[in-house]
């Protein structure tokens, strides 16, 4: 006997299945641009993800595999989303907010990761002035250097580098985990 879903969420799965192959050719032009250094349509591309992605993500609905993230990845980044999805928080990547991109964000309570790599932020008063805007505007902002995260996946730290960042230390002891795919 199989269990009748709710109407509502009948709809939802209906607009993700519709959405999903336009997501998945922005993100393949986002693929492509990253590849031939072209920035301003990568990022467009990436803006184009999310604006399809957005009614699922305002519906509460986590879904960040429906591309394959990794592929535009530095290597901190992936090693910090193998962290983030084995240890299930509800995160995105390379989301964007006000006219940046976040490395990971929870969107719902406005939280983000950044991983500082010695090769991209090197501006540190640019940093932070991008970390007070989003602070302004509602964001807990975490900077984790790209070596901390590598110290972490070697040595099993348990999310030690996040519980050490002040706003991220409430956040994490009342996550919102999501449910592995069955």
């Amino acid at each position: 006997m199989r269990l009748q879903s709710h109407p509502a969420e009948a709809a939802i799965n209906a607009i993700c299945r519709e959405n999903e192959s336009e997501i998945i050719a922005h993100f393949e032009w986002a693929v492509l641009a990253k590849e031939a250094n072209s920035l301003d349509i990568y990022f467009e591309s990436l803006r184009d993800v999310y604006r399809l992605m957005q009614p699922e993500i305002d519906a509460g609905i986590y879904r960040p595999n429906v591309v394959d993230w990794p592929r535009i990845m530095s290597p901190i980044e992936r090693e910090a989303w193998i962290d983030i999805q084995q240890r299930r928080l509800r995160m995105f990547p390379q989301y964007p907010a006000l006219h940046y991109f976040l490395d990971f964000a929870e969107p719902w309570q406005k939280v983000a990761i950044e991983c500082d790599g010695k090769q991209w932020h090197t501006d540190h008063a640019r940093d932070e002035k991008r970390d007070s805007l989003l602070r302004l505007n509602g964001w807990q902002v975490c900077r984790v250097s790209g070596k901390a995260i590598w110290r972490e996946r070697r040595d099993d730290d348990d999310l030690q580098i996040l519980r050490g960042c002040e706003p991220f230390r409430h956040w994490l002891d009342n996550v919102y985990w999501f449910d592995a795919p069955t």
